[in-house]
């Protein structure tokens, strides 16, 4: 009996938060694709890491390639497994803050705003967002000061 099971594909992806003195923070909305169909709903900016490739230089060409801000990566938040068309994800959550620049989108996202925190629940956050944000992150968004290390 062969044990198919432990040759699932698997990929990392690196998502951040990025919240300003006023307590926003900045979320997207993507666009609808065959392999996402977001359904209007949002998320956290984030993008695939490639091999090889460190979290750290993945946030950095997510942020300065497509959101044109020069960021600070500060420490891991939270981690998340789930399962997207079948590809075991492995999300890793940083804290980034902004060195230089403003965040603006290069139409990789159909839309970004930055979200009031104590609106969050009143938002409709896309898998495995809407779990993460209300289940690991919640306590840290509302937080004043920063949060030294993760959960």
């Amino acid at each position: 009996m062969s044990s198919e099971s432990s040759s699932v594909e698997k990929k990392q992806k690196v998502a951040f938060l990025l919240r300003n003195r006023r307590l926003k923070l900045l979320v997207c909305q993507p666009y609808d694709t065959v392999d996402n169909v977001s359904g209007g709903k949002w998320s956290l900016p984030s993008t695939d890491v490639y091999e090889g490739e460190s979290h750290q230089t993945a946030l950095k060409r997510l942020t300065e390639s497509n959101f044109f801000f020069e960021g600070i990566v500060g420490d891991l938040q939270t981690t998340h497994k789930y399962y997207e068309n079948g590809v075991e994800v492995e999300l890793f959550i940083y804290r980034v803050k902004i060195k230089y620049g403003e965040p603006r989108n290069k139409s990789i996202y159909k839309d970004q705003k930055s979200l009031r925190i104590d609106k969050i629940v009143d938002n409709d956050f896309a898998y495995p967002y809407n779990e993460i944000i209300m289940d690991k992150l919640f306590g840290f968004l509302v937080e004043i000061k920063s949060v030294t290390g993760g959960y």
